[in-house]
């Protein structure tokens, strides 16, 4: 199989477009982000633990209280808390939805 380099493809994450797993723009400034199985991964907790259950309340950038106890959708059961992990894929088609390359 050949793949291209120096090839511009889309990103798209796989969750919806404004619920779990997306992120709003005003939420924090910097995050931790690894590579792995060909997706980016985000941690906005700052665990390193880039846990799909992981769920945090804060205010402004600072997190003030982190748990994993979401559902592994990146929801979080308790009022006030969102999810901290994030996946984002290669989408080589701009279908929207994750591709092998």
């Amino acid at each position: 199989m050949f793949e291209s380099a120096n090839t511009a493809f889309g990103v798209a994450n796989p969750q919806d477009g404004s619920t779990g797993c997306f992120s709003q723009n005003t939420e924090f400034g910097k995050v931790q982000f690894r590579f792995k199985d060909g997706n980016v991964e985000l941690d906005e907790s700052g665990t390193g633990s880039f846990s799909d259950k992981g769920c945090a309340s804060s205010t402004g950038d600072t997190l003030t209280d982190y748990k994993e106890n979401g559902d592994g959708s990146c929801n979080c059961p308790d009022a006030g808390y969102e999810s901290t992990y994030e996946r984002f894929c290669v989408d080589n088609n701009t279908d929207g939805s994750c591709d092998t390359i």
